[in-house]
This record gives structure tokens, sequence and C-alpha cells, in this order.
């Protein structure tokens, strides 16, 4: 495998230029500080997710060491991409925990000086893949857990504004729901606006995909606020 150390900077020199790489190709094996890539997770316009594990450097006597399991975004290589990751990383770490938002296990920096994120790892799928399993098999979900997600997503968007941030990228690929589909998590906070005071209204352009941002949003005719 190959080792990905925050000092090392000669691992890169054979890398191609910043314009030819859409991404870092890092792969299944890899060691990334103290984990070692397992395989990719997801894929999105500003990253990538991979699952890795650790070792335990002080396990219980007489047993042995535990593997650690996580989730670690690495960004694209362009600005926004990068910007987006360091934000989130800043964000997390200044929130309490929340069981609605997927939990920060740390960062680090690689030789690109680009931010990695350590996130707790869920084992399940993204809300957009639940809801296009279901539409393949001309399924619906039942109101009981639309009622029960919806409540999680809530409380995990009141979580992050009663820390004085705004999610404004809120959309089903940026959640993750258990296998079960028992139990929802925010997993993207890379967009967020910094709250002014309660009841403030935003003139700014906020950061929302295209497809779920507001028509006035697009049109910039009208301010926006928390609500």
């Amino acid at each position: 495998s190959r080792v990905f150390a925050r000092t090392e900077e000669t691992l890169f020199d054979k890398m191609p230029a910043k314009e030819e790489l859409s991404h870092l190709r890092y792969a299944e094996g890899d060691v990334v500080g103290e984990y070692t890539l397992g395989p990719r997770l997801g894929t999105g316009r500003f990253g990538v997710v991979f699952r890795a594990a650790t070792t335990a450097t002080t396990p219980t006597p007489g047993t042995k060491p535990a593997r650690q399991t996580v989730a670690i975004k690495m960004p694209r290589h362009f600005d926004e991409a990068t910007e987006s990751t360091e934000e989130e990383a800043r964000v997390l770490s200044e929130m309490a925990a929340c069981p609605h938002i997927v939990g920060f296990r740390g960062s680090m920096v690689n030789a690109c000086k680009h931010t990695l994120v350590v996130l707790e790892f869920v084992d399940g799928i993204t809300l957009q893949r639940c809801l296009s399993r279901l539409r393949r098999e001309k399924k619906t979900m039942d109101e009981g857990r639309v009622r029960l997600f919806c409540r999680h997503m809530t409380e995990g968007l009141q979580h992050i504004q009663e820390h004085r941030f705004s999610l404004t990228d809120i959309k089903p690929d940026n959640m993750l729901v258990d296998h079960a589909q028992t139990h929802l998590k925010i997993c993207d906070i890379g967009h967020v606006t910094p709250l002014k005071q309660r009841d403030a209204t935003y003139r700014e352009r906020p950061k929302v995909t295209t497809e779920y941002r507001a028509p006035e949003s697009i049109l910039e005719r009208a301010p926006y606020s928390t609500a």
C-alpha cells in the first residue's frame, strides 16, 4: 500500500499537473495518516468519501487492538471544494455532538495542503438512493417513516442553528439513513451561513445546489432568512 503522511512532500512529485486532476487519486489500501483506506463510499462534485480503519494504539491488556472504522472526506482540486471542506471541519469542531448529524472525528492536512475531514462511519445509504430505490420498485415511503425522517432532519437543523450557523445546501444527497431506515443523519455541512442575530435577513447569494434553490434566490430579488 502507498503511504500519504502529512509531512511527506515528495509523494506527489510524479502526480500530473494540477489542471489534469479532478481530485487527489487515493485508492483502497492507501495509508492516510493513521488510517488505511477501504472502499470508496461516494463521489460528489466537491470530493470523494472513503471508508477507512485504524488500529487502536492502546488496546486493553490481554486483548487485540480494536479496529476503528471512520469515513474520510477528501476535496477535489479546486478552490471552492477545498474551502468547503475546510469550512466543514471548522464548523463541526465548534459544534457539540448531535444524534442527527454525522459525528466529527477530527481532521488532517495532506501533502497538497488540503484539509481531510474524518467523520463517523454510518452503515447505510443516502436518502436520495433510498428514494430512488423506492421509485424503481414502484413503492412509496410510509407516512410514519416520512414523519420520523422529517423530525430527525429538523432536529439536526435546529442543532446547527443553535450553534449560530444556517445550513443552506439541504437535499437528499446530503442525508444518510441506516439500512433499517430508522435513523437519519445530516452528513454534509460544507455550505453554511454564519448567523448574525435572531431574525436577521441576508442578501448575499446562499451556497445551494441549483436544483434545490428557491426561485427568489436564483433571481436574487429578495433577502432570505433562516426560515
